[in-house]
């Protein structure tokens, strides 16, 4: 019966593949005639879904093989400076969420059948590069450059080891560009194009400078970052004096944003770095210690904290470093308890968490 089977399949092979034997053909070139290697074509059904692909030859030349007999809709997928297009001469959306649009041209292939001349004539996009260095012109690499088209649409890469970066293949518009410095913890201060400092990346500000792109042209946008105010100390046990490695500590802007975080190192010592000139509030905060989390200076964190309540507030000024705030944690009290079953047994791998006030849980084992 099993060598039926074998032989049942063996059999149908021929039938199934007859039946996806048809090809899509073409050539991809520039307005120069030129054709456009390594460059993907993706060919879609009538719902959208993705059925074949194919990568362009040295000569820009293409197949899309194993089809089905039925109607078929062909998009480039450029990863150099062209603009891709839908077969037919409509430009992909700059965020192509719009999905097919109702001028790409069909390409109707029957059983067997290779359909040939399917070309793509495909335009330069417009360029964004620069390079971001900072105060002594010196190059910043593995900073995230993020370009903005719209608050939905934005596309994000990371300097070079030279502090390069480049966007290509943009449709004509108007568009932005955000430096950010914060998200790998380094001493520079985020800014939006042209020189205005902020850690919002959420919306573009008002004051951000829009960046004109046209299609065949290259636009230098360049940053030089300024360095941040930065707050250094230690952290160490009340009762031994030991420093406190891996521990959290936290900036707060006077609002109670967290504005930074760093860990201390193996000595109890900590730098949080890329901080605007202001006031902020430091604390530590770690879980899964016995050690009391405190706000700078001496003063425990309560729960909720919604607002300034004594804090020492620090005082920091950009490129300037406000050392000695310091933190020697006390030990804090401890419950604990065995939890057994019905019977007595002890119940394993059990959550404990305790509440404080009815505010919440503060802590789980």
């Amino acid at each position: 019966m099993k060598r039926l089977s074998c032989l049942l399949v063996y059999l149908s092979l021929p039938l199934l593949l007859y039946g996806q034997n048809s090809a899509i053909q073409g050539t991809v070139r520039d307005t120069e005639g030129v054709g456009i290697s390594n460059l993907a074509i993706n060919a879609y059904d009538v719902e959208s879904n993705l059925v074949g692909f194919a990568s362009t030859d040295s000569e820009g030349d293409y197949a899309v093989s194993y089809l089905y007999h039925g109607t078929y809709y062909l998009k480039t997928y450029s990863t150099q400076n062209y603009l891709n297009e839908w077969y037919g001469g409509v430009l992909v959306g700059t965020c192509d969420s719009q999905g097919r649009p109702a001028g790409a041209a069909a390409v109707e292939v029957s059983d067997g059948q290779t359909v040939t001349d399917i070309d793509f004539e495909l335009a330069a996009g417009g360029v964004v590069k620069g390079a971001v260095t900072n105060s002594a012109g010196s190059p910043i690499p593995d900073i995230w450059l993020h370009l903005y088209y719209s608050e939905n649409c934005t596309w994000s890469m990371r300097t070079d080891s030279s502090g390069l970066y480049e966007y290509y293949g943009l449709t004509t518009g108007t568009y932005y560009v955000w430096a950010d410095a914060e998200s790998e913890n380094t001493p520079y201060l985020s800014e939006w194009y042209n020189d205005y400092q902020s850690d919002n990346s959420f919306s573009i500000p008002a004051e951000a400078t829009p960046i004109a792109v046209i299609e065949g042209l290259t636009n230098v946008i360049d940053f030089g970052l300024a360095s941040g105010g930065s707050i250094s100390g230690r952290v160490t046990s009340l009762s031994t004096g030991q420093g406190l490695s891996h521990y959290f500590i936290k900036a707060y802007d006077t609002n109670l944003v967290e504005a930074a975080s760093t860990l201390t190192d193996e000595g109890g010592g900590y730098l949080i770095v890329g901080l605007n000139s202001g006031l902020y509030v430091v604390a530590t905060s770690s879980s899964g210690t016995n050690y009391l989390n405190e706000r700078y200076d001496d003063l425990a964190i309560r729960r909720p904290w919604y607002a300034l309540d004594g804090e020492t507030l620090i005082r920091v000024q950009k490129g300037v470093c406000t050392g000695g705030i310091d933190f020697a944690l006390a030990n804090g009290a401890a419950i604990e308890g065995v939890i057994v079953d019905d019977e007595g047994d002890p119940v394993y791998n059990a959550r404990i968490s305790h509440y404080y006030r009815g505010y919440g849980s503060i802590n789980s084992v």
